[in-house]
């Protein structure tokens, strides 16, 4: 993470000063997936995802079922979040 923060100050009078202040920022975040056994789960090998050449080390593997319904059938009430 990169931080800078500049700020500057002025006392015009002694009842009134004016201050201004600037701010970057910049972090670099990234998402890996990947299988485990978790929950007594047999992960597939590489090579019934990948074809030749192709691995989990250096490519990515989706799999959607078009057409499938959310497993999610709770009914949940609107909620506002205001401040």
């Amino acid at each position: 993470m990169q931080t800078f923060t500049l700020g500057l100050a002025e006392q015009i009078q002694p009842q009134i000063s004016n201050e201004v202040r600037a701010n970057y920022s910049n972090d670099r975040v990234g998402t890996v997936f990947h299988l485990d056994n978790f929950g007594g789960a047999v992960p597939l090998p590489d090579s019934a995802m990948f074809p030749s050449g192709f691995s989990s080390q250096n490519s990515g593997f989706q799999f959607f079922v078009l057409g499938a319904e959310s497993t999610n059938k709770e009914k949940k009430q609107p909620t506002s979040n205001v401040r």
